[in-house]
C-alpha cells in the first residue's frame, strides 16, 4: 500500500509507504507513515515519521484494495463551516476517541470515530488493516491505558490534523492519529491510527 493525501489548503499532508530491508539476509517488511508540512518557501518538510514492522499480509487482516482506492479517490470536502470550528475540534475528537477506547475498547471507539471510507490501522507486527479488520483485531485485545500527547498540528483549512505521542499498551508505544473532516456528518473522523513499538522522542 502506497498512498498520499493533502489537505485542501495544500499545507499539510501524509504518506503511507511500504518498505522492505534485508539485514543479515533476512527480509523485513513494514510500512512508514510520514506527516509532511509545506514551509514558507513552498517546500514540503517531514514533520513526523513513524514505522511499523510486520511479516506481510495474513488472512483478512490486510487493508483491502477497496479501502485503499476509497482513500486515494476521495474528493476534497472543502473547509468546515465556521460553526464547527470553535475551540479545537480535532483535539476534542481525539480526546473523545481516547476516552471511548479506554471505556469501550478500541473496537468500540473505532466504530464511533473511524472513517468508513479509507480508514487504515498500522500496528506493530501486523499488516495494514481497514476498518472491519481493525474492529476484529481490537476485539481480541485489552483497551490501552493513558494516551500522552507530545505533538499535534492541523492544516490551515482544518480539514486534516494529527495528534501524536505515547500510549500505554503493554508498555509505552508511540501513536499517531490522523483526523479528517467529514462533511456528511459535519465532524472529524479518524483516518489513520498507528501504534508502533518505538516510543517517540
Amino acid at each position: 500500500m502506497d498512498m498520499t493525501e493533502t489537505a485542501g489548503s495544500g499545507d499539510l499532508g501524509f504518506a503511507i509507504a511500504s518498505r522492505s530491508a534485508a539485514p543479515g539476509g533476512k527480509t523485513s517488511l513494514g510500512h512508514a507513515l510520514e506527516i509532511v508540512r509545506r514551509d514558507a518557501g513552498g517546500q514540503w518538510r517531514i514533520a513526523l515519521r513513524r514505522e511499523i514492522a510486520h511479516a506481510g499480509p495474513a488472512g483478512d487482516a490486510v487493508a483491502t484494495a477497496a479501502d485503499i482506492a476509497a482513500a486515494a479517490k476521495r474528493e476534497n470536502p472543502g473547509p468546515p463551516p465556521a460553526r464547527v470550528l470553535e475551540g479545537d475540534p480535532i483535539e476534542s475528537a481525539s480526546r473523545e476517541f481516547q476516552d471511548a477506547a479506554r471505556d469501550a475498547g478500541v473496537d468500540g471507539a473505532l466504530r464511533a470515530y473511524g472513517r468508513n471510507a479509507g480508514f487504515i490501522l498500522l500496528v506493530e507486527g501486523e499488516a495494514p488493516m481497514g476498518l472491519g479488520a481493525a474492529d476484529r483485531y481490537w476485539k481480541r485485545r485489552a483497551a490501552p491505558g493513558a494516551w500522552t500527547e507530545r505533538e499535534h498540528g492541523r492544516s490551515a483549512d482544518a480539514t486534516l490534523g494529527y495528534r501524536a505521542g505515547e500510549v500505554a499498551a503493554g508498555g509505552p508505544r508511540a501513536y499517531v492519529q490522523i483526523w479528517q473532516f467529514d462533511p456528511k456528518v459535519a465532524n472529524w473522523g479518524l483516518r489513520v491510527l498507528l501504534i508502533s513499538s518505538a516510543v517517540s522522542k
